[in-house]
């Protein structure tokens, strides 16, 4: 295996475990503590310790990756290659969007709802409503990377024409 092709793997490797993580935490434990927990205010504080974690795994597999998509455009300076590139350096800004601009508003206004076990109807607050509005959007990146991330991944192992 030349270092082209190398990069190319680690590529995939650090898509995989970003997305991986993506999945695994969006479908496979915030809905079953929502679930399991009496309290969403509990739920949710457990959830955001959880996904700050997430998010430093996910600058470390976003910087590699761009890392290496880089060297692999730096190597072979094809337009395949500048897509990756493209849409690496996409996933790690809307990383950037919502751990770094969407997050701290959102835990600034989980500290003036305090009590997210009042359903909405009886809390009536702009808080409650701009606070749903940032975890829609804040999901709703979420998934734009995976789903950016699961085509990079297959955009990069399928199109190794002349390599």
């Amino acid at each position: 295996m030349n270092f082209y092709s190398f990069t190319k793997h680690l590529s995939v490797f650090f898509i995989g475990v970003w997305i991986g993580m993506l999945a695994l935490l969006g479908y496979g434990v915030a809905p079953e503590i929502f679930k399991f927990m009496e309290s969403k205010t509990q739920a949710g504080l457990l959830n955001g310790i959880i996904l700050h974690k997430m998010n430093i795994l996910e600058w470390i597999a976003g910087i590699l990756l761009l890392f290496s998509v880089i060297v692999s455009y730096v190597l072979k300076r094809q337009i395949k290659n500048l897509t990756a590139l493209a849409v690496a350096a996409l996933m790690v800004g809307l990383l950037f969007y919502y751990s770094r601009v969407i997050t701290p508003k959102m835990e600034q206004l989980k500290t003036v709802i305090e009590n997210f076990d009042v359903p909405m109807s009886e809390d009536p607050r702009s808080e409650r409503t701009d606070f749903d509005r940032y975890h829609r959007q804040y999901s709703g990146l979420v998934k734009t990377n995976l789903i950016l991330g699961i085509g990079l991944a297959f955009f990069i192992s399928f199109n190794r024409k002349n390599e």
